[in-house]
């Protein structure tokens, strides 16, 4: 994004909210003793999730997520979004994306409604990034999405300030809608959060499985058939099967 673009951000929610939006640490790989063992934990085999798009016949939307080669500097960087427009019921949903390799290039975050031309969140998260699953959190910050509109998300690599011709974007569309009555007796009927992570798949309410099962693997470090799940969540939507254990997956 330009620089006008978050000087226009900083006079609407002043400075002090984009020292608050900060990035979430990526995913360590996990060793291969500690999956061993969690392999061999004697749990009920969990069913895959299964993601259920919204029928509304859009064009694709996904941008970015290209592999780069061994050589190239820079890594390959996924936006973890479907190839469509996808939904969320958060008012302050997380966005994930996925960097194969670290990097030391400046890093961008910018969130725009499709009616508008500036961003209403952007933020610029410096120039040291880990490799593996990003994400942010909108609840770190006082912006929430309004329903039914439609906004694109970005993240950028950006190797050199005058020539953002080459810079490495990848992007994605979420879209806010009313929590559907089905899916709430469903989600208050769930014995656990995997249960509910699989509700929000099967009720094509893409952004909040994928954070709820993300959640559940920062909370069970060791648990490679969660990884698995998730990776198999990913595949549904033409990603690579980020984020297995010991697995870079450039």
């Amino acid at each position: 994004m330009k620089g006008r673009y978050l000087q226009c951000f900083t006079g609407l929610l002043g400075a002090c909210l984009l020292a608050t939006v900060m990035p979430v640490p990526g995913e360590t790989q996990i060793p291969a003793q500690n999956v061993q063992e969690a392999k061999q934990d004697k749990k009920p085999a969990r069913p895959v999730p299964v993601y259920q798009p919204p029928r509304r016949g859009a064009p694709a939307v996904r941008v970015g997520g290209a592999t780069r080669g061994a050589a190239d500097p820079l890594p390959a960087l996924h936006v973890l979004a479907p190839d469509h427009i996808a939904l969320t019921v958060q008012p302050q949903p997380v966005f994930q994306w996925y960097l194969s390799k670290p990097a030391t290039v400046r890093f961008e975050f910018a969130l725009v409604r499709e009616d508008r031309i500036d961003p209403v969140l952007e933020h610029d998260f410096g120039t040291q990034h880990s490799d593996g699953i990003q994400q942010l959190d909108l609840a770190a910050t006082d912006i929430t999405l309004e329903p039914g509109v439609p906004y694109q998300w970005s993240v950028a690599l950006i190797p050199d300030e005058a020539a953002r011709s080459g810079d490495v974007v990848a992007s994605g569309m979420i879209e806010r809608v009313t929590m559907p009555p089905d899916l709430e007796a469903r989600l208050s009927n769930s014995g656990d959060d995997y249960a509910r992570a699989m509700a929000y798949a099967t009720a094509g309410i893409w952004y909040d499985a994928l954070a709820m099962l993300s959640n559940l693997i920062r909370e069970n470090p060791a648990d490679a058939t969660l990884r698995s799940q998730r990776a198999a969540l990913l595949t549904q939507v033409g990603l690579p099967a980020v984020g297995l254990p010991n697995k870079r997956n450039r």
